[in-house]
């Protein structure tokens, strides 16, 4: 996805930059990065995400681990609803990681839109 977010950047910018003396640097925060800055907020959202949805790896390895060690927010929210037959706390179990992604999700769009305005 990064790579497709490069080829976005305008070469022509870049030469023009180049042209009236930027430093490399200036030219990377100034030039690419905002370029590429959409295509990393959806990077970075998806990747929260997935991380959340981490679930068949630590049921199949460890189930939990002992005491719960490597338990993740899902494999809680299933051993209390299905194995431990409360459906209605598992229910709100997945309520908050829901409004957890929901937050996340909102503050990385507030982020990016932000950035995205001063421009």
């Amino acid at each position: 996805m990064f790579i497709s977010g490069l080829g976005q950047v305008n070469t022509e910018m870049l030469e023009a930059a180049e042209i009236d003396g930027a430093s490399q640097s200036a030219i990377l925060w100034r030039i690419v990065f905002p370029v590429i800055r959409p295509v990393a907020s959806v990077v970075f959202l998806l990747g929260i995400v997935s991380a959340f949805r981490l679930f068949d790896q630590v049921y199949v390895m460890t189930s939990g681990g002992p005491y719960h060690a490597s338990d993740t927010i899902v494999t809680y929210l299933y051993s209390v609803a299905f194995s431990g037959n409360r459906v209605g706390y598992g229910n709100a179990v997945g309520m908050v990681l829901f409004l957890i992604l929901l937050i996340i999700a909102v503050v990385q769009l507030k982020l990016t839109r932000g950035g995205a305005a001063n421009d």
